[in-house]
């Protein structure tokens, strides 16, 4: 649906030459939902510009719906525009214009006849919630729905794909939460793509499938929202899901321990159950083990838990133990005593 092979973009500034996207490789399938995820600069939204053609890169190439960006004439390449719809962080509204006129907008634009426009903008109204804002001015409504009307707007089309710049950065918490739901709601019914970029990590980990971290324009780590949950190779990736999963000892209980004995994280995903497994691992095993952290989110579909333990024991059987653990389908390593491991 969406690939990125190798792709740099630059811009010449009077003093030197910014890299802006270096050697970036990204492939989106039909149906994702893929978040791009970074801090200010890293890149995101120059790569979202080169999905829909507003910029072209230095190098590389970008498939989109299957055509290459690069070999489009003007008239084909808006051809493709219109298979992509586009929700922005500030809305991007005509705020004197009513509800419904923002959303029959892209319609208008393109001639569609009156009646076809009214019964689109209908179905839009119902579909977002908003059926009884149709003929209010913009300006009169709350930050969330006017981000209902934005998205409206972008689906007026039946685009395949839609691209999300910061949707919900600009919304309290409780509004992000709806919109997300919406924004899922969208992908399920449709089967409409979505790619979106954010700097924040709870979105990710709310209706993302899969994920890429990026910064100073290169893309450090990728691959399924479970995957790295569970097992980030990156220190940003950490750094990011450390923000909203906890992966941290208290300190009082840090203080307490024989270091003598390791310490281990566990990953565990779905119906895995750690306290069945630290059961038979303590009838099985000469060892005694000793939980330390332990917390339970949800990723995308599936539950994610992460326990911390101290397991005492002879240096042989704690190897058996990890092999055990590993065997029954859970992640195990053991974390090195250090600042790194404490939270306060």
């Amino acid at each position: 649906m969406i690939e990125l092979r190798d792709v740099t973009k630059q811009f010449q500034t009077k003093q030197h030459t910014v890299t802006a996207l270096d050697k970036v490789s990204l492939k989106i399938e039909k149906g994702d939902i893929f978040g791009i995820i970074g801090y200010s600069g890293a890149g995101k939204s120059t790569l979202l510009r080169m999905v829909n053609g507003l910029e072209k890169p230095n190098e590389g190439d970008v498939i989109v719906a299957g055509k290459l960006i690069k070999d489009l004439t003007e008239n084909e390449l808006n051809q493709l525009r219109k298979k992509i719809g586009m929700v922005f962080q500030q809305f991007s509204l005509l705020e004197t214009r009513t509800v419904f006129q923002n959303i029959a907008l892209p319609l208008v634009l393109l001639r569609k006849n009156k009646s076809d426009i009214a019964q689109r903008v209908e179905e839009l109204l119902d579909f977002v919630d908003l059926k009884d804002k149709k003929d209010v001015p913009v300006n009169k409504l709350s930050g969330g729905q006017k981000q209902r009307v934005g998205i409206a707007r972008a689906l007026a089309t039946n685009p395949e794909i839609l691209l999300c710049d910061e949707a919900t950065s600009a919304l309290d918490p409780k509004t992000t939460q709806s919109i997300l739901k919406l924004l899922k709601k969208i992908n399920q019914n449709f089967g409409i793509t979505i790619l979106l970029i954010t700097h924040e990590m709870e979105v990710v980990k709310e209706i993302c499938n899969k994920m890429a971290v990026m910064e100073h324009g290169e893309i450090v780590e990728q691959g399924s929202v479970v995957d790295l949950f569970t097992s980030p190779k990156n220190d940003l990736t950490r750094s990011f899901i450390h923000t909203i999963v906890n992966h941290n000892i208290p300190r009082s209980i840090l203080k307490r321990l024989d270091q003598r004995f390791p310490i281990y994280r566990l990953t565990f995903l779905g119906e895995n159950s750690e306290q069945d497994l630290l059961s038979r691992i303590n009838k099985e095993y000469k060892v005694s083990t000793r939980i330390l952290s332990a917390s339970v989110n949800e990723v995308g579909e599936t539950v994610l838990g992460i326990l911390f333990i101290q397991i005492e024991g002879e240096e042989n059987l704690l190897k058996e133990v990890e092999e055990y653990v590993r065997k029954n389908q859970v992640s195990i390593e053991r974390v090195e005593y250090g600042e790194g491991l404490v939270t306060n």
